[in-house]
């Protein structure tokens, strides 16, 4: 009875000490998995700070990029404000040359003789090289200029005689004199050329021209060359009066 006794005592401990081993074992377990989670937790939670972070820059860049925008569309603004005025402007200067006559806006020409000539008593100059001709007004065969527009003219002609050479010129708009050079070579081959400058008042279709004096004979011959030029020009600086 008393050996019964003893190994059910034995047998009872061993149950015990075998349940509170597995019992142990699955706590340590639980404890493993409790720091796991745990430490996943705060990994995850490191990560949620850092997008907070990210995306906190990138909320900045995205202001920064808006406040851009809005600079450049600023300055857009302004540049197409500036060229609108600038337009405005061109056009209202244009609009000003346009205003005395639709299609001409400078009127302005410059000729020169291309060889010596030994004109004759009252002779048309042709000058027959044109270097500027705005508005067309000249006419290099006939030596004549034609105001394509009423206004206000200033004419300016140069007369180079040659060694012994002398005579009278006159600048003559329609039929009226408005000038007189007398270029003079005949003490020597200085070759010094004699100029004016003449105002006219003009309307459109008038001429305006260079010719020796009908009433004295020239002598010798006028030169344009490399070194000087007997020239032409006219241009108008404004309407009439």
């Amino acid at each position: 009875m008393f050996i019964h006794t003893s190994v059910l005592f034995v047998l009872c401990v061993f149950e015990a000490e075998g349940g509170m081993s597995d019992i142990s074992s699955r706590l340590s377990e639980l404890e493993n998995i409790v720091k796991s989670q745990s430490s996943r937790i705060i990994h995850l939670e490191e990560n949620v700070e850092t997008l907070r972070q990210n995306n906190t820059q990138l909320g900045e860049i995205i202001e920064g990029q808006k406040e851009q925008l809005k600079s450049l569309e600023r300055r857009g603004d302004q540049q197409r404000s500036d060229q609108q005025d600038n337009i405005v402007k061109e056009l209202t200067r244009e609009s000003r040359l346009l205003s005395a006559n639709p299609g001409v806006t400078i009127v302005a020409f410059h000729a020169r003789l291309s060889k010596k000539e030994t004109p004759a008593k009252h002779h048309t100059i042709i000058f027959d090289v044109i270097n500027t001709n705005s508005g067309n007004g000249y006419n290099k065969f006939s030596g004549v200029f034609t105001a394509p527009v009423d206004g206000i003219y200033v004419f300016s002609y140069t007369i180079v005689p040659e060694c012994s050479s002398f005579g009278a010129f006159e600048l003559v708009s329609n039929n009226q004199i408005q000038g007189v050079v007398f270029p003079e070579a005949a003490s020597g081959c200085d070759y010094t050329g004699s100029s004016t400058v003449s105002v006219v008042e003009l309307s459109q279709g008038d001429v305006t021209f260079v010719r020796t004096s009908p009433t004295y004979t020239p002598v010798g011959t006028i030169v344009s060359n490399g070194n000087m030029w007997t020239s032409f020009a006219g241009w108008r600086i404004g309407d009439r009066m």
